[in-house]
């Protein structure tokens, strides 16, 4: 095969993976978890789930007050989550509002259990109502909600992650609007409800590899050492 053949090759390459991407910008948030999962997401509907609405909004309420009069901070992750967070950022703050959910009252108009779904990634919290139906929330803090970046949100096909989503529901973000008011002290200053059915995702592709892969023996050209681990 000469160098033209080669060039012509590479650009058909180009040209396929440019559009397999391409295929995967903007696309219906349901139409990825109902292809990825077999099940369907439901879509709310304001006036027939205001109760719903209402039980949430109570939620988000009550921890936003809490945490608009008494900052959160590392020692707060500390008594919340059990442990030293390694780095204390919006992050961090978000564990400990999603682990705060299941500490509201549960005198509620329809929602019967508030379940932690424990594997990492979406969802974060299932909510099961009196009548059966089903709501998958997800739990965010951002000090930006007007900025945005390809990570603010994303979905992952992991079997973990699938496991976790295992009937119809609605799909919901609930997303606490936070504002540092010294370094590594947050408070919560307002919150969004999210209905996900109506938003649109795209796929940011990236081709890895571990450190066993990196440090493969027959990858290595050369390596010194003053220690050995």
């Amino acid at each position: 095969m000469d160098d033209k053949e080669n060039m012509e090759r590479m650009k058909e390459y180009q040209k396929v993976i440019r559009e397999i991407l391409s295929a995967f910008e903007g696309v219906s948030f349901p139409v990825i978890v109902e292809s990825s999962t077999g099940y369907k997401v439901l879509s709310i509907d304001k006036k027939r789930d205001a109760d719903l609405i209402e039980d949430l909004s109570t939620i988000a309420r009550i921890i936003t007050n809490r945490y608009y009069k008494t900052p959160i901070t590392r020692d707060t992750y500390r008594l919340v989550i059990g442990k030293k967070p390694k780095a204390f950022r919006p992050n961090e703050v978000g564990r400990i509002l999603e682990y705060e959910i299941y500490n509201t009252p549960k005198n509620f108009k329809v929602i019967s259990r508030v379940q932690p779904l424990k594997q990492v990634g979406y969802p974060d919290v299932k909510i099961i109502e009196k009548t059966g139906r089903i709501s998958f929330v997800d739990i965010k803090a951002t000090t930006r909600p007007d900025v945005g970046s390809p990570r603010d949100f994303y979905y992952s096909t992991k079997e973990k992650t699938l496991e976790k989503i295992n009937s119809d529901g609605f799909h919901l973000l609930l997303g606490f609007i936070i504002k540092e008011t010294e370094p590594e002290k947050f408070i919560t200053i307002g919150w969004k409800l999210v209905d996900l059915s109506k938003i649109k995702v795209s796929i940011k592709a990236e081709f890895n590899a571990d450190n066993l892969e990196i440090y493969k023996p027959e990858a290595i050209i050369k390596e010194e050492w003053l220690e050995k681990l």
